[in-house]
């Protein structure tokens, strides 16, 4: 079943039962975890166990885990940078519709981070870091200068190659 199979107010009860019993879920999941040797304390050094964990476990997208471990992601964003978890019900056409996310830990206030979608990614993909990175492309977040590309107004010269903007012949 996909999130548009949901209504609105059925979104906003999984939202809220989330909420509810993460407490719950967390422990349980940092109690099996920790049974392997590592260590979920909710400090941002913790997201290297987690990501060990998930690869040792070779968790795939269908595993309980990954609900868990993304809970567990932002809590520990939520811990240690701020923010709070917030559900995306405005506009259905949104990246983030109906998933929980971390809000208000950034500038931009309204700037989302899905650990849900960063824990699919990572065990899709997974890289050394990850998670750390998430975090950093967050919290460092930096406008692109856009100031060195061509517009069509005023395109940028260059004698090595062909200027689609130029109608003249040489």
């Amino acid at each position: 079943m996909s999130l548009e199979d949901f209504t609105k107010v059925e979104l906003e009860e999984k939202f809220e039962m989330f909420i509810f019993n993460m407490d719950d879920y967390l422990e349980s999941f940092i109690d099996k975890v920790e049974k392997q040797g590592y260590n979920l304390d909710y400090s941002i050094k913790s997201l290297t166990d987690l990501e060990n964990y998930l690869t040792q476990n070779k968790v795939d997208k269908d595993s309980d885990d990954v609900n868990d471990a993304a809970a567990y992601f932002g809590e520990v964003v939520r811990k240690n940078i701020g923010g709070r978890w917030d559900c995306d019900l405005e506009d259905e056409s949104d990246l983030y519709y109906g998933k929980p996310v971390i809000v208000g830990h950034t500038t931009p206030d309204d700037l989302m981070l899905s650990p849900f979608d960063s824990v699919m990614i990572y065990i899709l993909r997974p890289a050394k870091d990850f998670f750390l990175s998430v975090i950093r492309s967050h919290i460092n977040d930096e406008p692109i200068n856009l100031d060195e590309f061509p517009t069509e107004e005023e395109p940028k010269e260059n004698k090595n190659r062909w200027n689609l903007l130029d109608d003249s012949e040489d």
